[in-house]
């Protein structure tokens, strides 16, 4: 979805707010905030570009619903709950 070159750009970027991409998975709410405030509308198809990429790391069927307005920590919560219905 954005080129190595944004990518390298944002993680900088990350760095500069405190936030290594170690921190991540501990800090997804604050990651949002960021992806908002330096993509503004375009942040919410990024972050379900992330959702998508996570749900296929974990084996999981990524269905989200036309017109949804969700989160990346929304779509946690979901794969989340999946893991958990699959147990």
């Amino acid at each position: 979805m954005l080129g190595d070159a944004v990518v390298d750009a944002f993680y900088v970027h990350l760095n500069e707010k405190g936030v290594t991409r170690k921190d991540l998975g501990s800090k997804v709410k604050l990651l949002c905030t960021i992806l908002d405030d330096t993509f503004g509308i375009q942040s919410r198809a990024i972050q379900r570009n992330i959702a998508k990429k996570l749900f296929s790391r974990l084996g999981l069927d990524f269905q989200p619903v036309a017109g949804d307005e969700k989160s990346l920590p929304d779509f946690i919560r979901d794969a989340n709950k999946l893991m958990m219905a699959e147990a």
